[in-house]
């Protein structure tokens, strides 16, 4: 599998160990994934609108700045507006949370704890 066959995985998610954890279980699986990382919503704009045609799934933590709670929102209502075809994982540590982004336009919820799971699965 080439470059360009691997999965393209956007992360935006502001905590660096949930960063960690998957960059490190996902070398394992590193001739299907390739992980891209934003810890802010600005890079994660920056990074969605790069690399758009080529990203398979975003995973999308509900709030990046811990004043403000569901601030991904406007994001995420950008993304299904470009009519992005991949996966839009809800990965919040708030059920609640991850219940609105499910109604803003989310294709998946997961708990952070199982992304790992989730993307061995392969199931989108």
């Amino acid at each position: 599998m080439n470059q360009q066959e691997k999965r393209l995985v956007l992360m935006v998610e502001d905590n660096k160990n949930v960063h960690q954890l998957l960059e490190f279980a996902l070398r394992a699986h590193q001739d299907k994934y390739l992980l891209i990382s934003a810890h802010t919503l600005e890079s994660g704009q920056k990074l969605f609108r790069k690399y758009r045609e080529h990203i398979h799934v975003v995973i999308l933590d509900a709030s990046l700045d811990p004043r403000c709670e569901l601030d991904t929102i406007p994001l995420l209502e950008e993304i299904v507006a470009s009519d992005f075809t991949g996966a839009i994982i809800a990965s919040s540590s708030s059920r609640a949370h991850r219940q609105t982004m499910m109604r803003s336009g989310c294709t998946r919820d997961c708990e952070k704890s199982r992304l790992i799971d989730l993307l061995k699965e392969d199931s989108f």
